[in-house]
């Protein structure tokens, strides 16, 4: 499986978050990734100051139903549009 990760190339230009129930998470990136890796089904994309992990691929450390519930099941991209229809993120 080949995995590219946009934030390697459009960062500046990009925010990363999660919606759960009951919860809101956006953050902005404030560099390049200083590393991309993935390790038993989790990308981790590291800032240096901050990372994060998330499972995209097959995890089996914690056995196939944990790995099953871990792995994302879809991920959404937008953009926003400012008043003028340029792009504003």
């Amino acid at each position: 499986m080949t995995v590219v990760f946009v934030p390697e190339n459009y960062w500046n230009d990009m925010w990363f978050g999660l919606l759960i129930e009951g919860s809101a998470l956006e953050v902005a990136a404030p560099n390049a990734p200083k590393k991309i890796g993935m390790y038993d089904g989790y990308v981790t994309v590291d800032f240096g100051r901050w990372h994060f992990h998330l499972c995209i691929g097959e995890h089996t450390a914690s056995g196939p139903e944990l790995g099953r519930i871990r792995r994302c099941s879809r991920a959404e991209l937008y953009r926003r549009i400012g008043r003028d229809d340029t792009v504003t993120s």
